[in-house]
């Protein structure tokens, strides 16, 4: 079976005409090159999937398209996953992105903590190419909806704000088969990964004070963005 081209177009989707972005028509008509009566699947996040056919193809970077029918629909999972990771290095911190994306996560928060040795936090143009990376993942992945990508935070902002239920990610902590017990199967649920240098005494003393469950991922020691990835498949391989 051919393949089918998937584009994300934010907002409320119906059957009929179909207005899309200039770079959106950018994709179809210069990178794919679709032409007209071809057929693409289109989703707007809220978690409805449809079936669509391009009319036309106007030059470079416009045309007209119609949403035909509904094709696929889900509903929220039980379950509602927020990462808080650890800054890394802009590219792993990329990859943190694209592959949470794949695993289902709800919202990425770049956090800063007391080992972190990334500045101050991100720029603005870097939070635009994670949302970027989160969209493309989404289409690519088959998600309908596309996680948040949360301004940057701390983890002591984090502790002292936070009232659900978080994991923390840490090699000392308890073996991942007897710790998983302790999570909750619905609602919200925070999961934290450290920097490269780990977590100081002192955030762990304070992350467990606060109800937090320190939990290790596996025998070895994890780089942030492969303990990130470790952590969400084991939280959503449970349901």
């Amino acid at each position: 079976m051919a393949h089918v081209p998937r584009l994300y177009h934010p907002g409320r989707i119906v059957p009929g005409p179909l207005s899309l972005e200039a770079s959106a028509w950018r994709h179809l008509g210069n990178v794919l090159r679709m032409r007209a009566g071809e057929e693409f699947l289109v989703f707007g996040g809220d978690g409805s999937e449809w079936r669509a056919r391009i009319e036309a193809v106007s030059g470079k970077a416009s045309g007209s398209a119609t949403v035909l029918e509904l094709t696929r629909q889900e509903h929220l999972p039980a379950l509602d996953v927020e990462l808080y990771c650890a800054l890394v290095r802009a590219t792993h911190f990329d990859l943190v992105v694209e592959k949470s994306t794949e695993l289902g996560v709800d919202v990425i928060h770049p956090m800063a903590t007391e080992y972190t040795s990334r500045g101050d936090g991100p720029s603005p143009n870097r939070i635009e190419r994670w949302k970027r990376i989160a969209v493309e993942a989404s289409e690519q992945c088959g998600r309908l909806r596309v996680p948040v990508i949360a301004a940057a935070t701390t983890m002591e902002s984090f502790l002292d704000h936070t009232s659900a239920p978080f994991v923390v990610a840490d090699a000392a902590g308890m073996a991942w088969a007897a710790g998983s017990k302790l999570l909750p199967d619905s609602g919200k649920l925070a999961v934290l990964v450290g920097p490269e240098g780990g977590w100081s005494e002192a955030e762990l003393a304070r992350a467990r004070s606060s109800g937090g469950i320190v939990l290790r991922l596996g025998a070895n020691i994890l780089r942030t963005e492969t303990a990130a990835i470790a952590a969400l498949t084991l939280i959503r391989g449970r349901t």
